[in-house]
C-alpha cells in the first residue's frame, strides 16, 4: 500500500465574497476570517488521514487516489461557505469537518462513489444514515455511540453535502432516507426521563469536578502529592508533568472540568463561558464576586459579564494557576479564560465538543468518580432553579439576580422545579393515553385470529381478512362503541374487526410495525392529548397482536426485533412507505 504523505499546498482560498477559485482545488486549503484553516482540498482524495498538528491542518494523503470527479463538489462547498458571511468561523469550520467525516465514511466503503452521479450520492446518503442509526443503538460509553441529536446533526450535514454533490434541493435529499429528527425531549431529558438529574447528582458531580481541579493543581503547581488518586486508584503521576503528551492530556481534562464548574458556579451561557476573557487577574479574597466578560452571539453580540460567588474563588484561582502554567509551557500568551490549542497550533476557546458525553473527559469522570455527567444546559438550569427558590418565585427579583429582562425570565426561567413539573406532566400525559385505550374496551384482552399458512386471498395493508365472498365488517367482541368502527375503506380500522386475521410471518409483522411507525410520526401534527385520543387504541391493539404472535411462535420474538430495526432504517412495508412519502410531500409531517 502506498504511504500517506503531506502534499504541497499551492493555494490558500480566503473566506471572502467572491467566486474566484484556483483550478487546482485539490492543492488548496481554506482560510477562515479568524485565521484558522481547513484542508478542503483533501476532499478530492479517496485515502487521507488526519495527523495532529500538521502545518495548516493539512491531511496526509495517498496522492494516487486523486478523484477529479470531486472537484466540482469542492468548488460548490467553497461557494456555500462564502455565501454565509453572517456565520462564525468556528461554525463554518465545524461544518467542513463534519462533511469530511461523511466523506471519510464514503472512502472506507468497498464500492466507488461518483460525487457527480445522483444515484451514487443517494446510495452513500442511505448507507450513512444506516450507519448513524447503528451508532444510535450502541451502549452508552461505547466510543462510537451517538446521541439522537448528534446523529440528527451529522445527518443534516450529510444532506447539505449531498445537496451540493447532486445539485438537488436539500428538501429532496430528505426523502432519500428516514430522517433522524432533532428532539427537544433529549435536550431536556433530565426532566422527562424516569431517572432525572437530581440536586444530589449535581452536588456530587460538582464536587468531582472541583476535586480533579484541586488534585491537578496539587500535582502540577504545588507539587505536594505524587499521584492524582480517585477511589484509591492512582491515575496521573508527578512525572507525567514532564511529558508533554501526558501534560496535555491532563490539561484537556482540567479545562473541561473547569469550564463546567464555572458554568455551575456562575450560571453563564456555554457560548459566553467558552469565549470569556479575563479582565482582571488580581482577585482579592474580600471580593464577593469575580468579573469576566464574554460575547453572547444569540443576543446580537452583546457583551455580558458572568460573575460567580466568592465560595468558588479558591477553585477558580487554582484553575488560573494551571492555565497559566500550561500557557507558559507552550510559550503562549492569551487572556482567554479557557484557552485551547487547536489543530493548527492556533490558540482558541475550548471547543464545545470536548463536553460531549462520548468524549474522554465525560467517560473519565463517570467511570472513575462514578457520578453522572451533567451538561452545561443542565448546570445553567440548576442556578435558575436555585435563584427562583431564593427569591420565593418572585419573577422580578429572579430576573434581576440573573441579569435578564423580566420577559426573558418569564419565557425561560419561571419553571422553578423542573423535575417535579415533569413528573406531573408525564403522569398526566400517560393518564390521557391510558384513558383513550380504556374507553374503547370492555375486556383487557381481546384475541386475534392467527393464520399459519401462506393463503393471502384477502390480504390488506394491515394484515388479512377472513370475510367470505362479501365483505361484512363488524366490531370484534370486547371493543366498546367508542372504539374505531371497522370500515373496509379505512384499512387500519380492520384491527378492530372480528374478521381480521394476521399471518404469523415477516410480511404481516412488517405491515403492523410500519403502521406503528407512521402513527408515531403523526404525533408531531397535533397536541399529545388529541393524538393519544385518536391513536392510542390502535397502538395498544398492535402491541396486543404482536404479543399474541410471540406466544404463538417464540421464534417470532427475534423476528419482530429485527424488523423493528429495519423499519427505523427506512425498511417500511411498500404500502406504508408510499403513505409516509405522501404525508411528507404534503407537509403533514416534517
Amino acid at each position: 500500500m502506498i504511504d500517506l504523505v503531506p502534499r504541497k499546498i499551492k493555494h490558500i482560498i480566503e473566506d471572502e465574497f467572491t467566486d474566484k477559485k484556483p483550478t487546482e482545488l485539490h492543492l488548496s486549503i481554506f482560510r477562515f476570517k479568524d485565521g484558522s484553516t481547513v484542508d478542503i482540498g483533501a476532499i478530492c482524495y479517496k485515502r487521507t488521514k488526519y495527523e495532529h498538528r500538521t502545518p495548516d491542518s493539512v491531511r496526509l494523503t495517498d496522492l494516487s487516489t486523486l478523484d477529479k470527479r470531486r472537484l466540482r463538489f469542492t468548488g460548490e462547498l467553497i461557494d456555500h461557505l462564502r455565501l454565509k458571511p453572517e456565520n462564525k468561523s468556528s461554525s463554518k469550520n465545524k461544518t467542513v469537518l463534519s462533511i469530511l467525516k461523511f466523506i471519510n465514511w464514503i472512502n472506507e466503503q468497498s464500492y466507488d462513489t461518483d460525487f457527480s452521479d445522483v444515484q451514487d450520492v443517494r446510495r452513500a446518503y442511505e448507507g450513512y444514515t444506516k450507519w448513524l442509526f447503528h451508532r444510535l443503538k450502541l451502549k452508552t460509553g461505547t466510543p462510537d455511540k451517538l446521541t439522537n441529536n448528534s446523529a440528527s446533526q451529522e445527518q443534516k450535514i450529510a444532506r447539505l453535502a449531498c445537496s451540493l454533490m447532486a445539485n438537488e434541493h436539500i428538501k429532496k435529499i430528505e426523502f432519500w432516507a428516514t430522517a433522524i429528527r432533532y428532539s427537544d425531549r433529549e435536550l431536556f431529558s433530565q426532566t422527562l426521563t424516569n431517572n432525572p438529574i437530581s440536586d444530589e447528582d449535581r452536588l456530587e458531580t460538582y464536587s468531582a469536578l472541583c476535586d480533579f481541579i484541586h488534585q491537578t493543581w496539587s500535582i502540577w503547581i504545588k507539587k505536594d502529592i505524587e499521584y492524582i488518586e480517585i477511589s484509591k486508584r492512582q491515575l496521573f503521576s508527578a512525572s507525567d508533568i514532564f511529558d508533554q503528551k501526558s501534560k496535555n492530556e491532563l490539561y484537556n481534562r482540567a479545562i473541561v472540568y473547569a469550564l463546567l464548574s464555572f458554568i455551575g458556579a456562575s450560571g453563564a451561557n456555554l457560548q459566553v463561558a467558552m469565549n470569556a476573557t479575563i479582565e482582571n487577574f488580581s482577585f482579592g479574597q474580600t471580593n464577593k464576586n469575580t468579573r469576566m466578560s464574554g460575547i453572547k452571539y444569540r443576543a446580537g453580540n452583546k457583551v455580558v459579564h458572568p460573575e460567580f460567588a466568592s465560595k468558588y474563588l479558591n477553585i477558580w484561582i487554582k484553575w488560573l494557576d494551571i492555565r497559566n502554567a500550561w500557557l507558559s509551557s507552550n510559550n503562549i500568551d492569551s487572556n482567554l479564560a479557557f484557552p485551547y490549542l487547536g489543530n493548527s497550533d492556533l490558540i482558541k476557546p475550548a471547543p464545545s465538543y470536548l463536553l460531549d458525553t462520548t468524549k474522554p473527559a465525560a467517560i473519565f469522570l463517570m467511570h472513575h468518580y462514578e457520578c453522572k455527567w451533567i451538561t452545561a444546559r443542565q448546570w445553567r438550569g440548576f442556578k435558575s432553579k436555585l435563584l427562583g427558590k431564593a427569591s420565593n418565585n418572585d419573577i422580578f427579583i429572579s430576573a434581576e439576580m440573573q441579569g435578564h429582562s423580566v420577559k426573558t425570565a418569564i419565557s425561560h426561567y419561571t419553571n422553578v422545579s423542573l423535575i417535579d413539573a415533569a413528573a406531573e406532566i408525564s403522569f398526566a400525559l400517560q393518564a390521557v393515553y391510558d384513558s383513550a385505550i380504556a374507553r374503547t374496551r370492555s375486556k383487557s384482552f381481546i384475541p386475534v385470529s392467527i393464520i399459519d399458512h401462506e393463503d393471502r386471498e384477502l390480504e390488506t395493508s394491515i394484515g388479512s381478512c377472513q370475510s367470505d365472498s362479501q365483505l361484512s365488517p363488524s366490531i370484534a367482541n370486547g371493543f366498546t362503541k367508542f372504539a374505531p368502527q371497522p370500515n373496509c375503506s379505512i384499512k387500519e380500522t380492520c384491527l378492530f374487526c372480528e374478521k381480521y386475521a394476521v399471518h404469523a410471518d415477516e410480511e404481516d409483522i412488517r405491515k403492523l410495525l410500519s403502521f406503528t411507525f407512521v402513527v408515531n410520526e403523526l404525533s408531531q401534527t397535533k397536541p399529545h392529548t388529541d393524538w393519544s385520543t385518536d391513536w392510542a387504541p390502535y397502538l395498544h391493539r398492535v402491541e396486543e397482536i404482536l404479543e399474541q404472535l410471540k406466544t404463538f411462535n417464540t421464534n417470532l420474538v427475534n423476528e419482530i426485533l429485527t424488523i423493528s430495526e429495519e423499519i427505523e432504517h427506512g425498511g417500511l412495508d411498500d404500502f406504508w412507505t408510499d403513505y409516509y412519502q405522501a404525508i411528507l410531500e404534503l407537509g403533514v409531517i416534517n
